[in-house]
């Protein structure tokens, strides 16, 4: 066999093992449990405890850390659930990695109160057995001029 023909086969594998990593942390996180929050990477993003898994929440658009409002909404999603127990539902994977997912705590819907408190936008990007809820918490933030 050629070298490059190994080398394809030796990449392929790579990524087959990479994706299948991922695969088998996403089926290990059960809706009906709740994740311990252990770190907050930007307004959108945050870590659980179980395998170290990143979780972005689901049709939230929050600005880069660099970005105006960024460390706002980095610190306002860290004050919601720091610390603290949650539930992700309506798990999907996205191509870096991580559980993209509605997200509550208790009672509260994390997602909707980013976009309402005006700490991150509607991102469009429906995922299933959407309500809409999301894009209404982004019209009533726009009418109260929310930051």
């Amino acid at each position: 066999m050629s070298k490059r023909k190994l080398a394809i086969i030796a990449i392929l594998s790579l990524i087959l093992g990479y994706l299948g990593f991922n695969q088998i942390k996403l089926n290990s996180i059960n809706p009906a449990e709740t994740y311990h929050v252990v770190s907050i990477l930007d307004g959108d993003t945050f870590v659980i405890e179980d395998y170290h898994q990143r979780v972005r929440l689901a049709e939230v658009e929050a600005p880069d850390l660099n970005f105006h409002y960024g460390p706002e909404s980095k610190d306002f999603l860290a004050s919601k659930i720091l610390g603290k127990d949650v539930y992700v539902k309506n798990i999907v994977a996205d191509t870096y990695g991580r559980i993209v997912a509605m997200v509550y705590l208790d009672n509260l819907f994390i997602n909707e109160i980013m976009i309402r408190q005006g700490y991150a936008d509607y991102s469009g990007r429906k995922i299933p057995n959407d309500p809409g809820v999301l894009q209404n918490a982004e019209k009533l933030a726009k009418e109260e001029q929310k930051p």
